[in-house]
């Protein structure tokens, strides 16, 4: 990845020209003998996510709940069992649950609608051309 290649993307971003690739897709085995699906992005697109991704971060991070842990920055397990067991003493037992496929049921029109609402109370604007 060159500095100009990245001059580029971040000049087609400030155009609101930069578009998305679609995800190369490639069949692997797994070890239950079935084939599982691999999603191939490209550098590119990568690299913008990952900036999409601190831009966002940076800016809701400080607004969650500190009970919450999953999917932070330097929280998850070890961070929920270190709140938990100096709290919850007579707990015996704890239930985890994982709702599969979960987030391909969600609409994502709704989900893409938060930012915009919030960005326009805030001033938070243009942070991702192709959204």
């Amino acid at each position: 990845m060159s500095q100009r290649k990245i001059d580029r993307i971040i000049e087609a971003i400030r155009h609101k020209r930069y578009r998305f690739k679609p995800v190369r897709r490639i069949h692997i085995p797994k070890k239950n003998g079935k084939m599982g699906l691999l999603g191939l992005s490209t550098w590119s697109d990568k690299l913008v996510g990952e900036v999409i991704r601190l831009l966002l971060e940076a800016y809701y991070e400080p607004t969650f709940s500190d009970r919450s842990h999953g999917f932070r920055p330097r929280r998850g397990c070890r961070t929920v069992l270190r709140e938990v067991a100096p709290t919850w003493t007579g707990t015996s037992w704890f239930i985890e649950e994982d709702i599969a496929d979960c987030f391909a049921s969600l609409d994502h029109q709704v989900l893409l609608s938060i930012p915009a609402r919030r960005s326009m109370t805030s001033g938070f604007y243009g942070w991702c051309a192709t959204c």
